[in-house]
């Protein structure tokens, strides 16, 4: 156990328990010398609009994207049930988007969403004129999350999936004699047997959108202005590009205290559904 106990010291306890020190600091990368001010990061970060921006953009990401990617990764997941011939082919080919580098998928979707782009196209054939995702503080938001969701339905979808072949087909059959309808049988067998499933899918995914960064960077970088910017994406500017590595640092820490009673909730949610 020495190595895995040495590595989590290394790169998990020891940056927590540093970074923590930090956010209690004036340090800045830009001047030698720094000072202890106890909870002034905290109290500005919490009265600054922009902080508080990302993280409503932030909690927009987890409560639009992540809903999206439960309901179109269970319709998904119930059509791949069905198909009997070339399952695993199908089952393949719709991981693909998850397999991807996040940067990867930042690129191509950072292209298709210009306004000479693939998407403005495609919308223009049915007679919609090209919209302008990128440069709208509307749109904006809306692209990086039409792009999170694009990659990680096949996950959820692969989750879901994974509990619809755990349901005894005896359940199904016994409900076909009793005439029960398809909605009957998804409301009464299916979705009660994938409560767990999709509590388990919720929870990874929500933890993943919230730290959503590398997505945003290429895409929108966080614009206009700050009408895309994540709460890790300020975190990196704060700390990267303007130099205030304790202001970081303590940003860094309210998001994991928010992330943490949220993972909690969820894990509660779980365990009463076991």
């Amino acid at each position: 156990m020495a190595p895995c106990v040495a590595f989590l010291l290394a790169f998990v306890i020891f940056p927590l328990v540093y970074t923590l020190g930090l956010s209690f600091t004036n340090r800045a990368l830009t001047r030698p010398t720094y000072r202890f001010i106890g909870i002034e990061n905290y109290s500005q970060l919490l009265h600054s609009s922009e902080f508080l921006k990302t993280l409503a953009n932030t909690g927009l990401i987890v409560g639009g994207a992540v809903a999206a990617e439960l309901v179109l990764g269970l319709l998904l997941a119930l059509l791949l049930n069905h198909v009997v011939r070339g399952k695993s082919l199908f089952v393949t080919l719709i991981a693909i988007p998850s397999l991807i580098a996040p940067t990867a998928v930042g690129a191509i979707w950072k292209l298709m969403l210009q306004p000479t782009g693939l998407v403005n196209y495609m919308v223009g054939t049915i007679g919609v004129k090209p919209l302008d995702w990128l440069g709208s503080p509307v749109n904006a938001l809306g692209s990086v999350m039409l792009a999170d969701v694009w990659q990680w339905t096949p996950f959820v979808a692969l989750i879901l999936l994974a509990g619809l072949t755990s349901i005894d087909p005896a359940l199904y059959e016994a409900a076909n004699v009793d005439g029960a309808s398809g909605f009957q049988r998804f409301r009464w067998i299916s979705a009660p047997a994938l409560r767990s499933s999709i509590l388990f899918a919720a929870l990874f995914r929500t933890i993943d959108a919230v730290r959503y960064m590398d997505g945003v960077f290429i895409i929108t970088g966080g614009g206009p202005g700050v009408s895309s910017q994540t709460a890790t994406l300020f975190i990196y500017y704060q700390g990267f590009r303007f130099f205030r590595i304790g202001y970081s640092a303590a940003a860094s820490w309210l998001l994991v205290i928010l992330t943490t009673l949220l993972t909690m909730l969820l894990v509660k949610l779980i365990k009463e559904n076991q």
